[in-house]
């Protein structure tokens, strides 16, 4: 009897959970392997995995670039080449369908970054002495100061600030750690948080960050981060916007790539480079402000 999807889907996930991947890139495997099974049957297709040839997996490709960016049916296509690939390694399969395809191209588009007066207009909505203010503005200087992913940041253990040295142990992709640096305003908006934490009835929780009842989830503090965009005026912020800020910034203050990619955590210079082109233009732009071959005739 031929395997279904779902079955495989469900042995798939299993395994990334024995390599300690995380609840997020699971759910981004479950999706793109749900997806595709979801489109055969509506073709009327067989929902096997011995039923997905290359032929399918171009048309359901095609079918994707109807409905999303290409960003996010090159993800598809990257999910769904690791789950096929781990079939024919299981034996399931004689060959991933995917093995001999090129993944499809994603425009060079620069990414979008938040300015410093949209910055200063977030961290103004949480004015105040009260819990919630000063937790959402250690929470949204965190993601600014430090360019640290979602999970990273709601991942952050009371214990992991380092006060002395004005530093976070943030736990990555993969599980690897890392410790990220934080800057005067961000200490002096974490330890006021902290000061009201101690008073908080789950003060003894390890989790940084708490809310009414407890621990905050991780959907918890991006609803916090859109709630305080949409009062500064930002519509649809969330929390990868900082990422992407944070590294703008940098490489646009001078900071090096090398560092950056530290500072990261990314296992690749890929992106680096993609920030780093974005932040040359924005160099050039702003030098010929001063060499404008027109402006240098008066």
């Amino acid at each position: 009897m031929d395997l279904p999807l779902a079955a495989a889907l469900d042995d798939f996930l299993d395994h990334q959970r024995a390599r300690r991947r995380s609840d997020r890139t699971r759910e981004l495997y479950r999706q793109s392997v749900t997806r595709l099974e979801t489109w055969m049957a509506g073709q009327g297709m067989s929902t096997t995995v011995n039923a997905v040839t290359k032929r399918e997996i171009n048309a359901f490709l095609i079918h994707l670039q109807s409905e999303v960016g290409p960003g996010t049916v090159a993800l598809h296509f990257r999910n769904l080449r690791a789950f096929f690939n781990w079939l024919a390694a299981e034996q399931e399969i004689d060959a991933s369908p995917l093995a001999r395809m090129v993944a499809p191209d994603v425009p060079d588009i620069p990414p979008p970054v938040l300015g410093p007066d949209q910055l200063e207009a977030l961290f103004a909505t949480c004015k105040g002495r009260g819990f919630d203010e000063r937790r959402d503005l250690a929470m949204l200087m965190i993601f600014a100061d430090t360019g640290c992913r979602l999970g990273e940041v709601h991942g952050l253990r009371a214990d992991d600030f380092h006060r002395e040295y004005r530093t976070l142990t943030v736990t990555g992709k993969g599980s690897k750690t890392r410790v990220v640096a934080i800057g005067d305003r961000t200490l002096d908006a974490l330890n006021k948080y902290l000061r009201s934490r101690r008073a908080h009835g789950h003060a003894k929780a390890d989790a940084m960050w708490l809310g009414r009842t407890g621990p905050l989830t991780s959907s918890g503090l991006s609803q916090i981060v859109k709630k305080r965009g949409l009062a500064a005026g930002i519509e649809g912020l969330h929390p990868h916007l900082f990422r992407h800020t944070f590294a703008h910034a940098w490489l646009s203050a001078g900071g090096q790539e090398s560092d950056l990619m530290m500072l990261a955590g990314w296992s690749s210079p890929e992106m680096v480079r993609r920030y780093g082109r974005v932040a040359a233009a924005d160099r050039a732009r702003d030098a010929h402000r001063s060499l404008s071959p027109v402006d240098r005739l008066r």
